[in-house]
């Protein structure tokens, strides 16, 4: 990405999606709507300073980088209401953990020469369902516990030899 004189971009490349490790197997919501959990996403991005002064450039990639350390939690006051999050949604974003190896791989495919560039993990970024669930909601058991002793079994199921 070549930049003209004067101009000083910053890039966020979204490289990565997976699903959140922590919610991947949350249990169906018992709630009186009824609806399917949402699917829970962390995003993996690359931040990257676009310039041909160098010094702007390193100027800009600390900037951004102090901001995202001072404000790594984004709530209802920075999310768009076009993407209907709910008033208590909030993305955490968070230092990501590349090597010098899969950092290079990034670059390698970009094609672009490298950038100083670093990673962030937008997480949790939750898809609601469209879904809801099936079935109806549990109202009554048939079980209960207690002493062994106490519990009484009858069957009237006759086996027939054969």
């Amino acid at each position: 990405m070549e930049t003209p004189n004067n101009t000083h971009e910053l890039s966020l490349y979204l490289y990565r999606v997976n699903i959140n490790e922590h919610l991947r197997n949350t249990g169906p919501n018992n709630s009186a709507s009824r609806k399917k959990e949402p699917l829970s996403l962390d995003l993996h991005f690359l931040m990257t300073v676009w310039s041909k002064n160098t010094l702007a450039e390193q100027m800009i990639f600390a900037w951004a980088m102090r901001q995202l350390h001072d404000h790594p939690i984004l709530d209802a006051s920075y999310l768009t209401p076009q993407a209907n999050w709910d008033a208590d949604d909030i993305v955490q974003i968070i230092p990501a953990e590349l090597t010098h190896e899969d950092m290079m791989r990034i670059w390698d495919t970009l094609k672009p020469a490298y950038r100083l560039s670093f990673g962030y993990v937008a997480r949790v970024v939750r898809i609601e369902s469209e879904r809801t669930a099936t079935g109806l909601p549990v109202v009554a058991t048939r079980f209960g516990w207690g002493e062994r002793s106490e519990l009484k079994v009858s069957s009237n199921v006759a086996l027939e030899a054969g």
